[in-house]
């Protein structure tokens, strides 16, 4: 049987590189992704910054720790769960929804239901455009915001990153299969290429009439970012574990649906088959909500609408509709 554990990392004064290592200790080695080229390289070295694109700004991050606090968006705060973000949240406010005009604050954020959010505090304005910081300015008493840690502001990224290296959670979701990464939805392996060269959705079925992707102007490629769970406002699902390499068409398909792995659904229990003269032919396991189906060899069937809510209507509906 494959050892899939991972090799095993010397740990001195915080030290990655493999146990039983010469040479002095290393915190952050690069021997590792050596075989990358420079493009990879460099995108794991932004990762390692919080600063948004562009260069050193000073808002908001780009890059976030899952232990920083919680950016919720104003026009998603009625539907966000802020009691059970546990690092805290801080709310995001556009110029247009919190200014009635220049210089005069809406009526809703000094004495209405939203006086509680104050910006400075746990709220915060972002200017996307020129025009908006024109024609809605900061008040005169208003700083850049930065990130801060003990008070103090920080540029980079901490460590807190826990429990990202269990391979076997990672076999048991589809996203390893055989120690190689997979996509969820269709379980084929993820080749590096893929990472870099464009998606065509035009050769995908059920998605041909998708954009054209425009070499120079487009970034889609194959392969991006996969998230097994929606991302939504009233959930907290959006933790490493729940992300992954996936391909763009899967993810078109997937769309904001969860992606249950074969593992999962064959736990369920509950198997899906063709009534036959002879019998019945079983092709495939089914979740409990029926919003999935799939094959051992990884065929997957996904629901595209539910049963309808409202039954026919009634004769008196039909008779007003028609008169």
């Amino acid at each position: 049987m494959t050892d899939l554990s991972l090799p095993t990392l010397c740990g001195a004064e915080g030290c990655r590189l493999l146990a039983g290592h010469t040479g002095k200790h290393d915190a952050h080695p690069t021997r590792a992704w050596a075989f990358m080229q420079q493009r990879d390289k460099d995108k794991l070295t932004k990762a390692g910054f919080a600063t948004p694109r562009g260069g050193n700004k000073g808002a908001y991050q780009n890059h976030v720790l899952r232990s920083n606090k919680v950016i919720v968006p104003y026009e998603r705060l009625r539907a966000a769960p802020l009691d059970h973000y546990r690092d805290g949240y801080v709310i995001r406010l556009y110029p247009e929804q919190y200014f009635a005009a220049a210089g005069g604050v809406r009526e809703s954020f000094v004495t209405g239901e939203d006086a509680w959010v104050k910006v400075g505090e746990n709220a915060f304005i972002l200017y996307r455009t020129h025009d908006g910081y024109e024609s809605l300015p900061p008040l005169a008493h208003w700083r850049v915001r930065s990130l801060l840690k003990d008070g103090a502001p920080v540029k980079e990224r901490g460590k807190d990153a826990e429990g990202l290296l269990a391979v076997t959670g990672y076999e048991y979701k589809g996203v390893i299969r055989h120690g190689l990464t997979s996509c969820p939805l269709c379980l084929r392996f993820i080749y590096y290429r893929e990472l870099h060269e464009m998606v065509a959705f035009e050769t995908a079925e059920g998605v041909e009439n998708a954009a054209e992707q425009v070499e120079g102007a487009t970034r889609s490629t194959i392969v991006n970012l996969f998230h097994l769970t929606p991302l939504r406002y009233d959930t907290i699902a959006h933790i490493p574990q729940s992300i992954a390499w996936g391909h763009a068409v899967c993810n078109t398909r997937l769309g904001q649906r969860e992606c249950v792995s074969l593992t999962q659904i064959i736990e369920m229990g509950l198997k899906v088959g063709v009534l036959r003269p002879e019998g019945i032919e079983t092709f495939g396991w089914i979740t409990t909500d029926f919003r999935m189906i799939r094959s051992p060899n990884g065929a997957v069937w996904i629901q595209l609408n539910g049963d309808e809510a409202d039954g026919p209507p009634e004769i008196s509906e039909l008779q007003e509709t028609t008169a």
